[in-house]
């Protein structure tokens, strides 16, 4: 059985049964009562759901009030702010762990959220601004198929996320290229490291610009073979 995986998306999934119910009902009483054609009632229950993806906000608030009340200290991998993360370390946590050997050693396995979560940043800023609203749009529709157990390994199995995930990674395919990036890259995911640590200066938890350049010369291989084997699975499921 999946671990559930801490998210709004418990949140999500409720409201997407209750709105079942209430359109059912609705639809009950169209057919009674000829109030509403059943065109109209399918019509609003998409405008319905699809305004989820609108209100992603309010479903936060819910569920940091939730994790709030069950004292969890937990980073939440699926998130306004880790989803793109998240996906992130799912494709490319090898190449990460061989190019920075140095800063895992010096700061343990949780490095690495901080390096992906400033290099989703990087990505979001710098590479496809639109990646993060995309993937909230998929997660909400996702979380209403899956419910409390829809997981970042389910949510990669979904073709629109392997979709964003390729155009994202896309920028990285040209060696020369990503190569020419990396000295910039480094620097703006050291600076969300040093925020999110409190680091002034030099520093073992950040990034040097050669290890950089192997991860860089890792990704385009590794992402690819993580979504291909996404897509496979997608596949034999249909």
């Amino acid at each position: 059985m999946a671990e559930h995986v801490q998210g709004c998306h418990h949140c999500i999934g409720a409201s997407f049964t209750i709105t079942d119910l209430l359109f059912n009902f609705i639809e009950t009483h169209a057919k009674e009562n000829n109030g509403l054609s059943l065109e109209d009632v399918a019509g609003l229950r998409v405008r319905f759901l699809d305004s989820f993806s609108h209100g992603y906000d309010y479903f936060e608030t819910i569920h940091r009030k939730c994790m709030t009340a069950g004292n969890s200290t937990r980073t939440a991998p699926l998130s306004r702010d880790t989803i793109l993360q998240s996906l992130l370390t799912v494709c490319a946590k090898r190449a990460a762990e061989s190019a920075f050997k140095s800063e895992l050693a010096a700061c343990g396995p949780a490095w690495l959220n901080d390096f992906f979560a400033g290099f989703a940043k990087y990505i979001s800023d710098q590479v496809d601004p639109d990646a993060e609203a995309q993937l909230v749009k998929i997660f909400v529709h996702s979380a209403g198929k899956h419910k409390s157990s829809l997981t970042i390994e389910r949510l990669m199995h979904d073709p629109k996320t392997q979709a964003v995930l390729e155009r994202c990674l896309k920028a990285f395919h040209d060696k020369s290229k990503a190569g020419a990036k990396s000295d910039s890259i480094s620097v703006a995911v050291n600076d969300h490291i040093s925020k999110r640590r409190n680091i002034v200066g030099a520093n073992v938890a950040k990034t040097t610009m050669d290890d950089m350049r192997v991860f860089l010369e890792m990704l385009p291989k590794e992402a690819g073979l993580a979504i291909k084997a996404h897509q496979l699975v997608t596949i034999s499921r249909i």
